[in-house]
């Protein structure tokens, strides 16, 4: 049987989709996916942007970069049955206007450093001064900017799990068996 590329389990992305995934890696991404519960209780601690065909915009440690949609398929955490859990969103038709404005604002991001403790002369460089925190920042700011500084997304907070749960996006498709978010007081096993 021929295996299929990991791009074939996430057919037809347009640009501006949301990828949201549980990201492998070490205490911080599973701290990070215990905090708060994502659609349908779902486990999430990452988000990306579609830029264009197979071709994404992450802010990750080091910066805010580009990825292939196969690199980050190889990031995610997989389920028993060896499939990427990722779960992919779009705008609800009202906000899909808004996806070129806010693009134009993401590739004006790239390579600016992630904040995680990096100084504020870093963030110089930015327009946003220091506000990217998280992947999930680069999102939010992105569509608040696109839409004259309103905030599209006022429920979600600062975390990849809150704003995949917006009604404000329409859940196109889960790939693989996402787990419910784990309380951080409960023990992994």
């Amino acid at each position: 049987m021929t295996q299929q590329p990991n791009s074939a389990l996430v057919p037809d992305l347009q640009k501006g989709d949301l990828l949201f995934q549980l990201r492998k890696g070490g205490e911080q991404e599973w701290a990070t996916s215990r905090l708060f519960a994502g659609h349908n209780g779902m486990a999430l601690n990452h988000v990306a942007m579609v830029r264009s065909s197979g071709e994404l915009v992450e802010a990750v440690m080091p910066k805010v970069q580009t990825i292939t949609l196969n690199q980050f398929i190889g990031k995610s955490v997989c389920d028993g049955l060896g499939r990427p859990c990722i779960l992919v969103a779009r705008l609800k038709s009202p906000w899909l206007p808004l996806v070129d404005k806010a693009l134009a604002f993401v590739d004006e991001q790239l390579h600016i450093p992630h904040n995680d403790g990096v100084s504020s002369e870093d963030h110089a460089q930015s327009d946003i001064g220091g506000r990217i925190c998280y992947c999930s920042d680069l999102v939010l700011e992105a569509f608040r900017l696109a839409n004259k500084g309103e905030p599209i997304f006022p429920e979600a907070g600062s975390h990849p799990a809150l704003l995949s749960s917006s009604n404000r996006l329409d859940v196109i498709r889960v790939i693989g068996q996402l787990p419910a978010r784990q309380a951080a007081s409960e023990q992994l096993v």
